[in-house]
């Protein structure tokens, strides 16, 4: 068969720049929301775990967040949400 070209499609992973933005997106809103730990969501989704850090840096925005929570996490901020109702009631 002359002229035609063969096609062996490849079996290894693909590099960070081969996943669309919407999965990355995806996968920082999994573990800023606390579904997953960024370790897990790399075994889950076959990624690497320094990758996956890097576009929380890159596309999240739990940093934001905590600013706007002046640097208290989620659960420190609800603790004190309590105890201020505690004390109004």
């Amino acid at each position: 068969m002359k002229g035609k070209k063969t096609i062996t499609l490849s079996t290894k992973k693909p590099t960070y720049q081969g996943y669309s933005y919407a999965f990355k997106v995806a996968i920082v809103d999994q573990v800023e929301n606390g579904q997953l730990s960024a370790n897990q969501a790399a075994k889950m989704y076959d990624v690497s775990p320094s990758g996956i850090r890097k576009w929380i840096k890159k596309y999240g925005n739990l940093d934001q967040k905590l600013l706007g929570l002046k640097g208290k996490s989620p659960k420190q901020e609800i603790a004190e949400l309590k105890r201020k109702l505690a004390k109004t009631e």
